[in-house]
């Protein structure tokens, strides 16, 4: 692979033009540069920024300038806390000012040291994000920070930027000027594609919460009702470009025609792979565009749709639609009714079948049911939704099942009604009024059409955090509801230890592995498992005493501990196949 040296500049000055971008061109491989030298910038107003990344052999080194303030003393934004990643602040070295008189003492926290210049002086700062080598597999939440790669870039504005400690939602016109980058190298970030020169108006959150790539992409675009859809990939995939794009332009067409929206001059989606391992998928939606993070042996199937489809919806339910703060106590509407309305618009597009919707569905009850924090009040979502993985995932089960039981509640008291008109009506009033999501605005919505609205619901099931209950009719006239026993998700070791040492500690002579021959001390040369308690462990094991050269035993089992009754829908074969109206 060719090595990537570049020089971007990013110039954040002038005043508002329109953005458009011209249309991509199929993927190229990049080839050789040479650095380009940086020309001379024109004098820094207040409240403009001006940001000049080189990329070398060594990583991708940052030159900033800005007007510091009237007092002599200002204080500087630096990455710090981001989807569940802290300290990104660690990741910025050699941070220094290089213009005269100016120093950088220590502020009142890490990522708020201090400038002190004289009054009104123009600033300017360097800082360097080195390169790291190519990793066979991501691990969790390192797709979140920079990668700089050789040959190529990936990296969202919360772990890069470094600014004045400004208000973050005040409208600037920014000018983005990207210089060194050879025709054939493929540059794509939340504002353009392959442009190299750009003026827009945008906020420094909305910086922050972009993506940029650059490198070796395949940069590639789907047409939906005039309006661009780029893509950006990198990697070898079991499915096709053309597969991909056709996938990204069925989705958005699907969700942008449910809203009635189509009112997008861009929009980009980003995919890198994540290894070759089993079954990681990952995603989250930015500013006009969403990255996606996904192990590169999996082909396109219901997880990889679900994804995206997640992912877009929240360009209204989350972006267009903001969530009241802390967000956290809403994540049962943003997260939980997102994943309702994923699956629901993917069935209905024909992309998946009643059969997968209903055990994707299943796949929520079952979770939520097994949960050891079921029942855990809202306020322990706030405190450790990025601390612990059950209270993570408790937010999107309650709101997926409550969307089924109001969309229920509205079709039978008005057959005309659905949660669709909810949530078109949320999104109008989030438009001319600037609504936000809160548990006052989603009950004001449900009682035009539900007397008494839901604001019980609300106490009882998120407030208080008492076990929501499920409709037999709730998964439409195709699907009958069965209560089926099945037990928590217990491998019946100590994974931690396993994972660490390969060796099985703590078996519970109880429970799932030791019933199916797992003994204390064996090594462990192989685990795959889903997560999933219908789907069998498989572990590949040696006795603890045996040779180097023993054959190894292979145990499956179900990861299950005691059972109790759990509610699963079941597909009514006789109906589908009588032609019967399913959903």
């Amino acid at each position: 692979m060719n090595r990537l040296t570049l020089c971007l500049s990013l110039l954040l000055i002038c005043f508002a033009c329109s953005v458009g971008a011209p249309p991509p061109t199929a993927a190229v491989v990049p080839s050789p540069l040479s650095t380009t030298p940086v020309p001379a910038t024109a004098p820094i107003a207040a409240g403009e920024l001006s940001f000049v990344f080189h990329k070398d052999e060594a990583g991708l080194h940052v030159t900033v300038r800005f007007r510091g303030e009237a007092s002599g003393r200002t204080v500087l934004e630096l990455p710090s806390e981001w989807g569940g990643e802290t300290e990104l602040w660690r990741g910025i070295e050699n941070l220094r000012p290089t213009s005269q008189q100016t120093t950088l003492v220590p502020g009142t926290a890490p990522q708020h040291p201090v400038l002190v210049h004289p009054p009104d002086a123009e600033i300017e700062l360097e800082y360097s994000l080195p390169t790291k080598p190519e990793a066979a597999e991501l691990k969790d939440g390192e797709n979140y920070r920079p990668l700089v790669h050789a040959d190529w870039f990936h990296f969202i504005g919360h772990g890069v930027f470094v600014t004045p400690k400004w208000d973050d939602a005040e409208a600037r016109s920014l000018q983005l000027r990207w210089e060194g980058l050879a025709p054939e190298v493929h540059l794509a970030h939340s504002f353009g594609v392959e442009l190299r020169e750009q003026t827009l108006r945008t906020t420094l959150a909305k910086l922050r919460h972009a993506v940029f790539v650059g490198g070796d992409f395949r940069v590639l675009v789907a047409d939906v009702r005039g309006k661009p859809v780029n893509v950006a990939m990198r990697g070898d995939w079991k499915f096709s470009d053309t597969e991909f794009v056709d996938l990204v332009r069925t989705i958005v067409s699907t969700e942008r025609d449910f809203f009635n929206d189509h009112d997008f001059d861009r929009f980009l989606i980003t995919l890198i792979p994540t290894g070759s391992g089993c079954c990681s998928y990952g995603g989250t939606g930015l500013t006009d565009s969403f990255a996606t993070f996904i192990n590169s042996n999996l082909g396109i199937e219901g997880r990889m749709k679900h994804l995206l489809s997640h992912e877009l919806f929240h360009t209204w339910n989350g972006r267009r639609i903001q969530r009241q703060q802390p967000e956290e106590l809403v994540y049962w509407f943003s997260e939980g009714f997102t994943d309702y309305f994923s699956d629901a618009l993917l069935l209905r597009s024909g992309l998946i079948s009643l059969e997968e919707a209903i055990e994707n569905y299943n796949k929520v009850l079952r979770v939520y049911y097994l949960s050891p924090v079921r029942n855990e009040p809202n306020e322990r979502i706030r405190q450790d939704f990025w601390n612990n993985r059950d209270v993570e995932r408790l937010p999107y089960q309650r709101g997926n099942i409550l969307a089924h039981e109001w969309d229920l509640k509205l079709r039978t008291a008005h057959p005309e009604r659905s949660l669709d008109d909810m949530m078109r009506a949320l999104l109008k009033d989030a438009t001319s009024e600037g609504a936000v999501v809160s548990a006052e605005k989603i009950d004001a919505l449900m009682s035009r059409h539900l007397p008494g609205g839901v604001a019980d619901d609300l106490e009882r099931f998120i407030d208080r955090g008492e076990t929501l209950t499920v409709s037999a009719a709730s998964m439409g006239p195709c699907a009958t509801l069965v209560q089926e026993q099945l037990g928590p998700f217990d491998l019946g070791y100590d994974e931690e230890i396993a994972d660490r040492d390969g060796v099985l500690r703590n078996v519970n002579k109880r429970g799932p592995a030791y019933r199916a021959g797992a003994r204390e001390g064996m090594k462990l040369k192989r685990s795959r498992y889903s997560g999933d308690v219908t789907r069998p462990v498989e572990l590949t094991v040696i006795a603890p005493n045996a040779a180097s050269d023993s054959p190894p035993r292979v145990l499956r089992y179900l990861p299950q501990g005691p059972k109790q009754p759990v509610p699963q829908f079941r597909v009514d074969a006789a109906k589908l196949a009588a032609g019967a109206r399913c959903f």
